[in-house]
């Protein structure tokens, strides 16, 4: 089996989930499928659109599919249960009237190494309230992000090593 024929499954799967059996509804499946297939073909290994170079892979793609899709399940779940939390301390920072808050830039060592990698870690950290990525290092080793409270330095470095760049080396890696 071929990407293509995923990608014709896949329209089927959309016209069927819409309920609209007409060639329009096909074409958008397909286009909307053809899109997600080409996004997702780097963890898909070497399956080519129209023919694989092994076809022993496929198989072994599809199994490990459950898998992916349970972790960037739990990886999606876990990021916005921490944008929550970040949203509720970033309100009791800033609406209490004695808190004392501590802002600074911490330099965050990186294990993770590919632009995707960081470029996800970044993302995430930028995406949280609190927390504002600034800069990689020329060696793309240390990744500079700015705190709008720093409890302590070495806890908030752990949080987000063991946090976010943990998830992002399951999901990517």
């Amino acid at each position: 089996m071929t990407l293509f024929i995923i990608n014709i499954l896949l329209a089927g799967l959309w016209m069927a989930l819409t309920a609209d059996y007409t060639i329009a509804a096909f074409i958008l499946g397909f286009i909307v499928s053809f899109i997600i297939i080409r996004m997702g073909q780097p963890f898909l290994g070497n399956i080519r659109y129209f023919r694989s170079e092994n076809p022993g892979d496929i198989p072994h793609v599809l199994a490990r599919l459950p898998m992916r899709v349970w972790l960037w399940t739990r990886f999606t779940v876990v990021f916005l249960w921490e944008v929550f939390k970040a949203n509720i301390q970033v309100a009791i920072g800033v609406l209490s009237p004695l808190s004392r808050l501590r802002p600074g830039i911490l330099a965050i060592p990186l294990d993770i190494t590919t632009d995707a990698e960081i470029t996800l870690f970044a993302n995430m950290i930028t995406l949280t309230p609190g927390t504002m990525s600034l800069d990689v290092s020329n060696d793309r080793r240390v990744l500079y992000v700015y705190f709008f409270n720093i409890s302590d330095p070495e806890t908030d470095k752990k949080i987000l090593k063991d946090g976010f760049e943990r998830m992002v080396m399951e999901v990517l890696q």
